[in-house]
């Protein structure tokens, strides 16, 4: 996955998706061994990187440029949905390394503050059971609020095979920025 927004065609990407997700996931989340969640240390939750910077995505709002922000609305929808692509791309992988540090920066801060202990704990599961996750994309991501989408995703090579999680982000730092936080993970049953 590059960084560069485009390529793909307007109709692979959806402005409506999913309908409203909750904030967190449902308590059940915790109890799934191979749920995506994460956490981290006491150092890296004090200061959480800008999603952006961890991730170098892209700043969408140039494609929105021109006065009144009538630029590129296709370009800016595809900059946008490759930005989460690329968010869970870097939560996969951090999910691979068993790396909780990793997943720090990519989680929104009440969601991570609020599930740390159940994060911790399904790491170290993937990790005892030297599980390496795939994932494919099932549902474009799509809006499920002003500044709020959802992406729908099947994972493979987790303890309880192959299942579809629900990954919520919230839009943090200026509003079009292509600044993203993962607010809730949810495994569908």
């Amino acid at each position: 996955m590059t960084s560069a927004c485009g390529g793909a065609e307007e109709s692979e990407i959806a402005e409506t998706g999913p309908s409203a997700s909750p904030t967190t996931p449902p308590a059940a989340i915790s109890a799934a061994p191979a749920a995506p969640v994460g956490g981290g240390g006491a150092a890296a939750a004090a200061q959480p990187l800008p999603v952006a910077a961890s991730a170098g995505l892209e700043d969408c709002a140039a494609w929105m440029g021109g006065s009144g922000g009538e630029g590129n609305t296709s370009a800016f929808v595809i900059c946008r949905a490759e930005n989460l692509r690329q968010v869970v791309d870097l939560y996969v992988a951090a999910l691979n390394a068993y790396d909780v540090d990793r997943l720090l920066p990519l989680l929104e801060d009440s969601y991570r503050a609020e599930h740390e202990t159940a994060i911790r704990a399904q790491v170290h599961e993937l990790k005892a059971a030297g599980t390496q996750l795939t994932w494919t994309e099932d549902q474009l991501p799509g809006k499920t609020g002003p500044t709020s989408m959802a992406f729908l995703i099947t994972v493979a090579g987790g303890p309880s095979g192959a299942k579809q999680w629900q990954i919520g982000f919230i839009e943090v730092g200026e509003k079009d920025s292509g600044d993203w936080a993962i607010n809730f993970v949810v495994v569908k049953e």
